[in-house]
């Protein structure tokens, strides 16, 4: 331990001790009332912890009996890393309120951290009498302990919730993962379907039914699932990706593509995946008219939270087109993000846009001075890209020489004669 952390665990203590001997004859303050419960609503946003702890900690001296000052002490020492010291806290404001759930809850969770095991079992105990017959306590009580890695105690605690009288939704969620990981299937979606009764879009509870069914060799039922789950929230639990997934597995290509576009969205700020997922839609592609591609293109435009969204999405399948040697339809992409005006605009979207319209307009339309005004136009968006800096000079270059370059003239003589054909 370094001198100036021994120095605050030092002081910490002389604070702590100074509580625990108080002054009789003090009452705690309307002002200092108030602060102790702004700190106790607040204190997530709460910053460093040291000089609460001597405020509290002198109210205490004062009133050693206000015992939700003495909450708020055990958790800014426990925020401190002093749990051994916020245990005792807890303890005391346990012993002159042994009916508080709160208190006893945040007593369970110290004595976790500071593998108490024999109090943690104890105030395990106290709590699960405090909640009797409270499905929504004691479904919290079950997802701690499974949290904190006690999964026998979080199945007891799940299946005494699912046995409440106010069964709380999310139980048969959680007893159900429980189940599925035992390899007891049939138990598992009967957990579930005491949610799906509750709540029939429920995303979780459709996505893990969905993977039992897999598991049972259900494939169209488990679709089904994936699908209730995508209608609700395409983006959680992958539910875009697994839908789309069962449905080529089907020969539905039609109705895979668009739950394979949306996944666009929810893979946009991971590159790596959202390159999987572009590659996952190439293999459907293929198999669908265009008219149903530019269908269900603009289905999910139309579909997306905002136009950042919206813009972010024509420039990735754009993209997607561009890979898929569909020219046109990208350029018409390109052209739909770059007319989206943001408030404030995205540079970076923009300036993409415009190179990668470009490019089309260089390689495929065969349109250098148009190519030329784009590349310029990225650059103006956002300086210093080095891609396009070198496609701005190269095109520049060409076109000073062109009408003596015989490569460029017969790449747009055959590539002309190729598009009046189609």
């Amino acid at each position: 331990m370094n001198h100036k952390r021994f120095f605050q665990a030092t002081f910490v203590l002389m604070m702590v001790l100074a509580t625990a001997l108080g002054c009789p004859g003090y009452a705690m303050d309307e002002s200092d009332r108030k602060f102790v419960e702004y700190c106790l609503h607040n204190f997530q946003a709460l910053g460093t912890a040291e000089p609460l702890i001597k405020k509290v900690s002198a109210i205490l001296e004062k009133d050693p009996g206000a015992t939700r000052a003495r909450f708020l002490l055990g958790l800014l020492l426990e925020k401190s890393g002093y749990e051994s010291l916020a245990l005792e806290q807890y303890q005391r404001c346990v012993e002159e309120y042994p009916q508080s759930y709160d208190f006893h809850y945040q007593l369970l969770l110290v004595s976790i951290k500071t593998r108490e095991t024999e109090l943690m079992q104890a105030e395990l105990a106290e709590l699960k009498k405090l909640a009797a017959g409270d499905g929504l306590k004691l479904l919290q009580l079950g997802l701690t302990m499974e949290n904190a890695g006690f999964s026998k105690f979080a199945d007891d605690l799940y299946e005494e919730a699912a046995r409440a009288r106010t069964r709380a939704f999310g139980v048969g969620y959680a007893l159900a993962r429980i189940r599925f990981d035992q390899g007891r299937f049939d138990d598992a979606i009967k957990c579930l379907n005491w949610d799906l009764v509750k709540e029939p879009g429920s995303v979780k509870a459709n996505m893990l039914k969905g993977e039992i069914l897999l598991k049972l060799g259900l494939s169209r039922e488990a679709t089904i699932c994936y699908m209730r789950a995508f209608s609700k929230d395409p983006c959680t639990d992958d539910a875009a990706h697994r839908v789309s997934r069962e449905l080529v597995k089907s020969g539905n290509y039609e109705a895979a593509l668009g739950p394979a576009l949306t996944d666009f969205l929810c893979k946009g700020s991971d590159k790596e995946k959202l390159e999987e997922s572009k590659k996952f839609a190439r293999l459907i592609l293929n198999k669908v008219p265009d008219k149903i591609i530019e269908e269900s293109v603009q289905a999910v435009a139309r579909a997306a939270p905002t136009d950042g969204h919206r813009q972010f999405f024509y420039l990735a399948v754009g993209s997607l087109f561009d890979d898929a040697n569909r020219k046109g339809m990208a350029m018409d992409c390109y052209e739909k993000a770059l007319s989206i005006r943001l408030n404030p605009p995205d540079d970076m979207m923009l300036a993409r846009g415009y190179y990668r319209l470009g490019l089309d307009y260089e390689l495929w339309k065969r349109k250098p001075e148009e190519a030329l005004i784009l590349y310029n136009k990225s650059l103006e968006t956002l300086p210093g890209a080095k891609e396009v800096e070198m496609a701005r000079k190269r095109l520049a270059e060409r076109l000073v020489n062109k009408d003596s370059d015989f490569s460029w003239r017969l790449k747009n003589s055959i590539l002309g004669a190729m598009r009046s054909k189609d």
